[in-house]
């Protein structure tokens, strides 16, 4: 294990990370709408499960993860708000940038997305 940027590692100091989108040569996994971000569900899982073990389990808020996706106007609402690739990335692990549609052009209305309904029958289990 390479040694810490700290005598006392912390989460800021204890990166020990290297971006990548590929491993040996193959993608980790499908390139989302972000130029920088491909989805690699385990990625999330395998990060949490270091820190607890690293860190002695402390307490963690996660505020945001998952997929983007890009921002096409063009989409009906019926069109944005089926958002299965999320869907599928739920179901493959973990838990995105926005599970609801934001309708910019009618005062900032959410609408939830596939996935949100998804994930409220998933959180009910």
């Amino acid at each position: 294990m390479p040694p810490s940027n700290s005598s006392n590692p912390s989460y800021l100091t204890d990166s020990r990370a290297n971006l990548s989108t590929e491993r040996h040569g193959v993608s980790i996994g499908p390139k989302a709408a972000s130029e920088w971000l491909f989805v690699y569900p385990r990625g999330i899982r395998d990060l949490l499960l270091y820190v607890k073990r690293e860190y002695n389990n402390p307490l963690i808020y996660i505020t945001e993860n998952g997929i983007d996706e890009s921002n096409n106007g063009s989409l009906t609402l019926k069109e944005a708000l089926a958002d299965t690739t999320r869907v599928d990335y739920y179901y493959r692990y973990t838990v995105r940038f926005g599970i609801n549609y934001v309708d910019y052009k009618d005062g900032l209305k959410r609408y939830p997305k596939l996935s949100a309904h998804w994930f409220k029958s998933f959180l009910k289990k």
